[in-house]
């Protein structure tokens, strides 16, 4: 059988915890790998070059970063319709070639700013 028993809740859990993680972590491990590679698509993954980080806020939810896009990415895109930096969305910053990476998620987005 491929049940498996858990003698601990905290097992079962931790378990769970880390299959979900990399449900959501392997297509952005497999999106950086092809955009490296120079093969990735613009529909699996979009990749912003010459974000800056502008402002820190501190938050009940923790620390908020605002960044800005330079005005190339800003003027095509829809922002109002897009789905591309919804609220919760995963995001993952680099600026060494993705030797080191900076996770975070999209708490807000102002196309006004």
């Amino acid at each position: 059988s491929n049940m498996r028993t858990y003698e601990r809740c905290e097992d079962f859990l931790q378990t769970h915890f880390m299959l979900l993680r990399e449900d959501y972590i392997e297509p952005l491990r497999t999106g950086i790998r092809l955009f490296l590679d120079g093969k990735h698509s613009p529909k699996d993954l979009h990749v912003y070059g010459g974000v800056r980080v502008v402002g820190m806020l501190s938050t009940f939810e923790g620390i908020v970063y605002r960044i800005e896009f330079p005005k190339r990415h800003l003027k095509r895109v829809n922002w109002e319709k897009s789905k591309q930096l919804m609220y919760g969305s995963l995001l993952c910053f680099s600026d060494d070639g993705f030797d080191s990476l900076i996770w975070a998620t999209v708490w807000r987005k102002d196309p006004e700013l």
